[in-house]
C-alpha cells in the first residue's frame, strides 16, 4: 500500500534522510531538476573567493597568495575584492527578499540563508548561483571518557618530549610563532592549560601578541614565524566572556550561532551553554589544549592528581571559533554544529591568518569530497592553511569515514598505555581490564574473595533478566546483590549508569564485560563502585565461573594477568575506509594518532553556571586524535615556516608506522590506520615528499565530476585518472586487470633510493625502481604498474610501496596502497524517452569469460489521482496532524503477490499543479491479501 501525505513543512524524518545524501546531490545540481524545500541553505556563487581569485575582473587584481605564502586579508586588494563579493551577495538577497545569516568571501564565495521553497527554487535558477546545499548538522567526534597512565600521557608515549621538542628549542619554544585555529565548542580561558599574560596595547604588530587600534575597531595582532601577521577583531563582551579573556596565549575568539539558532540552545541552567566563545561542553577546551596547551600543567580528575600535562605544541598560540552548541535535550541528541556556522568560522579563520585548523567534527560517512565545508577547507588549504580533520567514531564498520578530501589530513584514533586492574577469580584465573577506580580515588576497595554474582540471575521484581543482565536502572534485586561484586554485560545503558545501579542495589564492585567482540573496546569511566571493564575475550569464562556454586573475586591495581595489552591498536570506534565518495580513488584515513585515554582541559566548574575552577578530563574519540596531528603540524611549521599543506601531510604519512591488533600482531590495513600511527621522531626530516597543490586538486575535482569548466577557477582543469593525484598513498577504486599509476617525489635528502612494492593478490612493478638525487629539491617521477594476480574480484587488495635509501642511517619512505579489482562496472541508472528504439549502456568487465546476466523487462506504470477527505484514512501510517492521506493499492512481487516475477518497483508522487510547493511524504506498507 502507498500512502502520500501532503504536509505544510518537511518532517524531521525527511530532513534526516535529505541530509544523509545532500552534498552528493548538490554537487550534481546543475544537471538535475532539483525541487528545493523551505529550509536553511548554503548558497555558493560562481565567482572565486578571495583565497583563490586569480584576477580577470576589471578593477580587481588577483588576491590568491603566491606559493609558500598565506592569504593576507588586510591588503587593499583582498579588502576591495571581498567587499565586491559581499555587495553582490547583498544585492542578490535583496532581489529575492531575504537577509543572509552569513556572507562568505575568503574561504568561500556565497552566503547562508533561511529560504522559502519559492526563494530557493528561484535562486537556483539565477545565473550567478552555482549550487544550493542544505546546511546539515554535524557532531563533535568524542567517545566516552577514559584515563591515561602517567603525566604527559600521549606526549611522552610519542616521544615528543624528547627529540621533537629539542628540535624546536625545548617546550618553551615548541610551536613558537604559529597559530592554531580550533573550530569546536569554544574554550575555558581560565584553565592553566591556556595561561598567558594580559594583552598590552601597541602601535604595530610584533612577535608578542598585542592589541592594535584598527581605526575604531581593536584587533589582536601577532607577527608569525612565516613573516605574516595574524590579526583578529576583538568581539564585544558576551555571556561568560569579556575581552580580558584574551591573552598572549588565546589571541582570537569568535562564535557562530546563526545557523544553529539561538532559540535552539539549551538553557544555561540545564546545559551550561554560553552564547559566546566560552566552552560549555568541554570538547573544544580538550581539543585546543591537546594540540597547543601549555607545558607542565598539573591536572586533577575526581580528586586524583595525574601530574603535569602538555599540548603537542605548547608554545603555539590559539584562536577559537565556536560553532558547536548544546541543544535543550539532556541526551545530546539535539546538540550539533551547523554547516553554515562552520563555513563562516573557516572564512573567519582565513581572514585572521591562522596556520593550522583543527576540525574534530563529522557528519557520518562521506558521500562527496566537495561538501561546503570541504570546499571551504579547499580554499583555506589553497591559502596555505593545514587542516587536520577527524575520521569519525562510527567504526569498526567499513566505509564509515568522514572528511575524505585530499587536502584534509584525516585522522584515525589509536590507543596508548592505559590504567588497568585485574580481577582474580576464586579458581585462580586472572582477567585484566580497564580501570581507574581500582587503586584510585576515594571509593571503598573491594575486599579480597568477595562473592561474585551474575546480574542476569539476580533480577528485581518488575524487571526482566534481559534488563538485569545489562544492569539497567532498578533491575537488580537488593536482597541478593548487597555486599557482592556484580558481573554486568555491556550494552543499551550508559556504562556509568550500570555501576550506579550496582551501588543502588547494595553492590560493592562491578566487572563490566563486553558481549560483542571489538579490538580494545574497553573504557575507563568515573564509576560509582570499583569497576574493571574487560573485553569480550573473557565473556564466556566469566559467566561460566559466575554460575558455579561459590564464585569469588579479588580486585587488584595493575595488570597481573598473563596477557598484556599491546599498543598502539586502532580503537574499535574509529571510523574506517574505504571512502566510497567520488570513485574511491582517495585512500583514507591518512594517519592514526592517540585518541584513547587522552587527558586534557575541559569546561570549568559544574554544569549550569560559570565557575572559574579549572577542570580536566579523559576523553576518547577521533576528536582527540585529530589535535595530535594538528599539534604536529604546528611543530613542523615552527621549523619549516613556509611548508605547504601537502608537504606536512606527506611527511606525516611516509614516516608513519604500523599499529597492532589485540594479539600484538602488526596491522597493515590502510582502511583502519591509514599509513600508520604518526612517528614524531622522524616526520620533521622527511626524505622524499609527495607534493600537490591547488591546480592538482582542481584536476582531481574536475575528473570526478565535482566541478565543471564553467566554475570560475576550474577553467583550466584537465582530465586525469583520479588515482594519479600526487599523494603519499595509492588507491584504485575500480581496477580492471591492469593499470599504471604515476607519482612524483621531491628529495629532501640526497642519495640513491631503491623501491620495493608488495600488494598480495596483484603483480606490481615500479619503474624505474631506482631513483638518484644529487641535490635537495630535485624531483623524479616513477610509475607503478599493477596487473591482476589471484586477488578476488570485488575485494580490496592492500599493501605498501617503500623507497629505501641505504647508508648510515638508512631511510625509508613508505606509501600505503589499496586496489579494488572490479568484476563489472555499470551505471546505476540509464534513461531514455520515446516509444521505441534502444540505448547503449556502458559496461566495463574486470575479467574474461561468460557474464551471467538476468534481463528484466519494463512494465507500464499506473497513474492514480486519488481524492478524499482530510484525516488519517489508514491507521498503520505514521501520520501526524490534519493532513490529507490518500492510499493506493499496488500488486507487487513475492510469494503472496500476484506477479511473482517482479524484481524492482519504482514509485513517484508529485503535487497538483495549483499547489506546487506542497510537501509530500510517501509511505510504503506491506499487507497480505485479505487484511
Amino acid at each position: 500500500m502507498l500512502t502520500a501525505t501532503p504536509a505544510l513543512a518537511s518532517s524531521s524524518n525527511n530532513q534526516k534522510t535529505e541530509h544523509s545524501y545532500f552534498s552528493k546531490l548538490a554537487a550534481k545540481s546543475r544537471a538535475t531538476n532539483t525541487t528545493y524545500k523551505a529550509g536553511q541553505y548554503i548558497v555558493r556563487l560562481k565567482a572565486q573567493p578571495a583565497s583563490t581569485y586569480t584576477g580577470g575582473l576589471r578593477g580587481f587584481g588577483a588576491t590568491k597568495p603566491s606559493a609558500g605564502k598565506q592569504l593576507n586579508a588586510n591588503t587593499d586588494a583582498v579588502k576591495s575584492y571581498s567587499a565586491h563579493l559581499k555587495s553582490t551577495q547583498v544585492a542578490l538577497a535583496g532581489k529575492f527578499g531575504f537577509k543572509a545569516l552569513y556572507n562568505y568571501t575568503l574561504a568561500y564565495n556565497g552566503f547562508a540563508a533561511k529560504l522559502t521553497a519559492a526563494q530557493a527554487n528561484a535562486l537556483a535558477k539565477n545565473s550567478a548561483v552555482s549550487t544550493l546545499t542544505p546546511s546539515k548538522l554535524l557532531k563533535v567526534q568524542v567517545a566516552p571518557s577514559v584515563t591515561p597512565p602517567s603525566d604527559l600521557s600521549s606526549i611522552r608515549y610519542l616521544n615528543i618530549d624528547t627529540g621533537v621538542w629539542d628540535k624546536n628549542g625545548g617546550p618553551a619554544n615548541a610551536g613558537k610563532g604559529v597559530v592554531l585555529g580550533d573550530i569546536d565548542t569554544g574554550i575555558a580561558p581560565e584553565n592553566p592549560s591556556f595561561a598567558g599574560d594580559p594583552l598590552e596595547t601597541a602601535s604595530t604588530a610584533s612577535t608578542t601578541p598585542a592589541i592594535i587600534d584598527g581605526g575604531g575597531v581593536d584587533n589582536v595582532q601577532f607577527k608569525k614565524a612565516d613573516g605574516g601577521t595574524f590579526s583578529s577583531t576583538i568581539i564585544p563582551d558576551a555571556p561568560g566572556w569579556t575581552s580580558s579573556d584574551l591573552s598572549t596565549k588565546i589571541i582570537g575568539a569568535h562564535f557562530f550561532v546563526n545557523g544553529f539558532g539561538v532559540g535552539n540552545l539549551g538553557s544555561t541552567a540545564a546545559r551550561g551553554e554560553y552564547v559566546s566563545p566560552r566552552d560549555g561542553a568541554g570538547h573544544g577546551s580538550h581539543t585546543a589544549s591537546t594540540a597547543a596547551g601549555d607545558y607542565g600543567v598539573d591536572a586533577t580528575v575526581a580528586g586524583t592528581d595525574f601530574g603535569g600535562i602538555s599540548g603537542v605544541a605548547p608554545a603555539a598560540k590559539i584562536s577559537v571559533y565556536k560553532v558547536c552548541w548544546d541543544g535543550p535535550a539532556l541526551d545530546e541528541s539535539q546538540d550539533g554544529c551547523a554547516e553554515s556556522d562552520m563555513v563562516a568560522a573557516i572564512d573567519q579563520a582565513v581572514r585572521d591568518g591562522v596556520d593550522v585548523l583543527n576540525f574534530s567534527i563529522g557528519g557520518g560517512a562521506a558521500v562527496t569530497t566537495f561538501s561546503p565545508t570541504d570546499e571551504a577547507f579547499y580554499n583555506a588549504a589553497s591559502a596555505g592553511i593545514f587542516v587536520a580533520a577527524a575520521g569519525g567514531n562510527a567504526g569498526p564498520d567499513s566505509s564509515t569515514l568522514d572528511n575524505a578530501s585530499p587536502w584534509e589530513t584525516t585522522v584515525a584514533a589509536s590507543t596508548i598505555p592505559s590504567y588497568e586492574a585485574t580481577a582474580t577469580l576464586g579458581n585462580g584465573a586472572k582477567y585484566a581490564g580497564a580501570s581507574n577506580t581500582v587503586g584510585f580515588g576515594t571509593l571503598t576497595p573491594v575486599p579480597d574473595n568477595s562473592v561474585l554474582v551474575d546480574a542476569k540471575t539476580h533480577t528485581a521484581g518488575g524487571s526482566t533478566s534481559t534488563i538485569s543482565a545489562l544492569c539497567g536502572p532498578n533491575s537488580l534485586d537488593d536482597a541478593t546483590v548487597t555486599g557482592k561484586v556484580v558481573l554486568c554485560d555491556r550494552g543499551t545503558y550508559d556504562r556509568v549508569a550500570k555501576s550506579a545501579e550496582v551501588l543502588r542495589a547494595g553492590g560493592i564492585g562491578m566487572i563490566l564485560v563486553n558481549v560483542v567482540g571489538g579490538a580494545n573496546d574497553v573504557d575507563l569511566d568515573q564509576h560509582s563502585v570499583p569497576t574493571i571493564h574487560v573485553s569480550n575475550a573473557f565473556n564466556a569464562a566469566l559467566h561460566a565461573y559466575a554460575a558455579t556454586a561459590t564464585p569469588t573475586v579479588s580486585f587488584s591495581a595493575g595488570n597481573t594477568s598473563p596477557i598484556q595489552t599491546p599498543v598502539p591498536q586502532i580503537a574499535g570506534f574509529s571510523s574506517r575506509g574505504p571512502v566510497q565518495a567520488d570513485g574511491s580513488d582517495i585512500l583514507k584515513p591518512d594517519v592514526a594518532a592517540p585518541g584513547v585515554a587522552i587527558l586534557a582541559a575541559v569546561n570549568n566548574g559544574p554544569v549550569g553556571g560559570l565557575n572559574p575552577a579549572p577542570k580536566w578530563d579523559f576523553f576518547s574519540g577521533t576528536s582527540m586524535a585529530t589535535p595530535h596531528v594538528a599539534g604536529l603540524a604546528l611543530l613542523y611549521l615552527a621549523i619549516h615556516p613556509v611548508a605547504s599543506v601537502s608537504e606536512i601531510q606527506s611527511a606525516l604519512k611516509t614516516t608513519a608506522t604500523n599499529t597492532v591488533d589485540a594479539d600484538g600482531v602488526s596491522v597493515t590495513d590502510p582502511f583502519s590506520q591509514g599509513s600508520g600511527e604518526v612517528n614524531p621522531s622522524r616526520y620533521l626530516s622527511p626524505a622524499l615528499l609527495y607534493l600537490s597543490k591547488q591546480s592538482d586538486w582542481n584536476n582531481y575535482l574536475y575528473s570526478v565530476g565535482e566541478v565543471t569548466h564553467s566554475d570560475p577557477g576550474f577553467e583550466s582543469a584537465v582530465k586525469i585518472d583520479p588515482s594519479n593525484l600526487n599523494r603519499a598513498s595509492i588507491a584504485i577504486g575500480d581496477f580492471f586487470g591492469s593499470q599504471t599509476v604515476t607519482r612524483t617525489v621531491t628529495a629532501q635528502s640526497i642519495g640513491t633510493y631503491q623501491a620495493t612494492v608488495s600488494v598480495p593478490g596483484l603483480h606490481a612493478v615500479v619503474s624505474p625502481s631506482t631513483l638518484k638525487f644529487t641535490k635537495v629539491g630535485q624531483t623524479a617521477s616513477f610509475k607503478v604498474i599493477f596487473t591482476k594476480g589471484n586477488s578476488q574480484l570485488d575485494s580490496w587488495a592492500t599493501g605498501f610501496l617503500t623507497w629505501k635509501k641505504y647508508g648510515s642511517p638508512s631511510v625509508t619512505v613508505r606509501s600505503d596502497i589499496a586496489v579494488h579489482p572490479t568484476a563489472v562496472k555499470a551505471p546505476l541508472n540509464e534513461s531514455a524517452t520515446g516509444v521505441s528504439g534502444s540505448i547503449k549502456v556502458p559496461i566495463t568487465a574486470g575479467y574474461t569469460g561468460d557474464a551471467f546476466l538476468i534481463p528484466l523487462g519494463l512494465a507500464k506504470g499506473d497513474i492514480s489521482n486519488p481524492t478524499g477527505p482530510l484525516g488519517n484514512q489508514y491507521s498503520g501510517t505514521a501520520v501526524q496532524g490534519d493532513h490529507a492521506v490518500y492510499t493506493h493499492d499496488v500488486i507487487g512481487s513475492g510469494p503472496d503477490f500476484e506477479n511473482p516475477g517482479t524484481e524492482y518497483m519504482r514509485f513517484n508522487v508529485k503535487p497538483i499543479a495549483d499547489a506546487p510547493t506542497t510537501d509530500l511524504d510517501l509511505y510504503v506498507a506491506y499487507y497480505a491479501p485479505g487484511e
